[in-house]
């Protein structure tokens, strides 16, 4: 059902469901592992989370705007502030997605629009480093032998082998000697 979605201007006009969850727990567990996760600690950051999430389910921030106040407010990296929205999305609001969408008109599935990426100027942050990529690692060749045996002393190495020879009869003996005397 698509339609103008539904401000609220007090929490406690807020569905039952929806109530009960943002103030659970369980909700202020996984907003406090948010922030930890992006290293937040002083307490105006702390706090923007879950005024964002709180203004959402009111009606007062439409979802499609979600992401790029998320990376205005806290000065967010577009793709680290996207990666948040997106955990809070699955973690924190896909459990109360449906009485949302049905109750307040309120359609989660537009808090993943593509930002609009600010440019550096706009955000205040400093411009990253180059990124330098290494050189690949090659795998070394195997050396030659004769590599191996300048490494071992200048000789190749000696491999013993046997060899068979068959024994000669004394008969073959003399004459192959007489044969070298008539020769000589």
């Amino acid at each position: 059902m698509a339609g103008e979605i539904t401000k609220i201007k007090d929490f406690k006009l807020l569905p039952e469901p929806i109530k009960d969850w943002l103030s659970s727990t369980r909700i202020t567990d996984l907003i406090s592992d948010l922030n930890k996760k992006l290293s937040f600690d002083d307490e105006e950051r702390i706090r923007v989370i879950p005024t964002m999430i709180l203004r959402l389910c009111l009606g007062d921030l439409a979802p499609q705007n979600f992401l790029n106040e998320l990376i205005g407010k806290l000065k967010l990296n577009p793709m680290i502030a996207k990666s948040a929205v997106q955990e809070i999305f699955e973690s924190i609001l896909r459990p109360i997605e449906v009485i949302l969408r049905n109750e307040l008109n309120i359609d989660l599935k537009t808090t993943m629009a593509e930002p609009e990426i600010p440019t550096l100027k706009e955000t205040g942050l400093p411009p990253l480093p180059p990124l330098r990529v290494p050189p690949p690692i090659l795998p070394r060749p195997t050396p030659p032998s004769s590599a191996i045996a300048s490494r071992e002393g200048g000789q190749p190495p000696i491999m013993k082998v046997p060899i068979n020879v068959p024994k000669q009869s004394p008969v073959t003996e003399r004459v192959e000697k007489d044969n070298l005397d008539s020769k000589i």
